[in-house]
């Protein structure tokens, strides 16, 4: 029985230096495998930061018609699209720009939607409106219809006459609103960016006319 066991430890040294040999080859590929994953991750993301450009986003949204604010817009970087001909580079400065088409929060702006020429056929003109009579949370840069209602169906609605809404205007801009005047209660102001040949007609309309705006989605 002695002998036996006298015969049995060179084996089991034999076996332990041939597990040691695994764990450490184990180890050695793991870590080669970590250190390839590194250079490839590095890689990736310095190609990805290569790709990237810095562009124009609106922080709201724009109506056709408005003038370009610095509190409109924002650079912003992205990854090179494959139309990046067509958008502004964010070295360049829009301030002062007019919006030829609706933009919309958050949407990068593309070199044909905003122009260096003055637009002069538009123009802003004010009305008051009463808080329940706009959309909810309606807000600058949005286009809106303008729907006439006659003031004297107003007066008598209580006799279940039925209103005769008018559409005055269709698809306007909104290039500000006074949300603080409807705090007290009161109605709130409204700027609108109205074509020129128009304005006359909405002037003409205020006096015996309430409005109300219908927001296109």
């Amino acid at each position: 029985m002695k002998q036996k066991l006298k015969n049995d430890k060179p084996a089991n040294q034999i076996r332990s230096l041939s597990q040691l040999r695994v764990n450490f080859n184990v180890r050695l590929v793991f870590g080669i495998l970590l250190i390839c994953t590194s250079f490839v991750s590095a890689y990736l993301l310095s190609s990805s930061t290569n790709r990237m450009i810095t562009v124009w986003s609106a922080t709201k949204d724009l109506a056709p018609g408005s003038v370009i604010r610095i509190e409109d817009i924002e650079q912003t970087q992205v990854l090179m699209p494959n139309n990046a001909q067509y958008y502004l580079g964010g070295m360049n400065s829009i301030l002062g720009s007019y919006v030829l088409r609706p933009i919309g929060a958050a949407e990068l702006i593309p070199a044909y939607a905003v122009t260096t020429e003055q637009i002069t056929d538009l123009r802003e003109v004010p009305i008051s409106i009463p808080v329940n009579r706009l959309p909810y949370q309606i807000k600058t840069g949005q286009i809106v219809d303008v729907y006439a209602v006659p003031k004297e169906q107003i007066s008598v609605a209580q006799e279940n006459l039925k209103l005769k809404a008018d559409l005055l205007l269709s698809s306007v801009g909104i290039s500000g609103i006074d949300s603080e005047s409807g705090k007290l209660g009161g109605e709130i102001a409204v700027t609108l960016l109205v074509p020129e040949q128009l304005v006359a007609e909405l002037i003409t309309a205020m006096p015996k006319n309430d409005f109300v705006l219908v927001k296109t989605l």
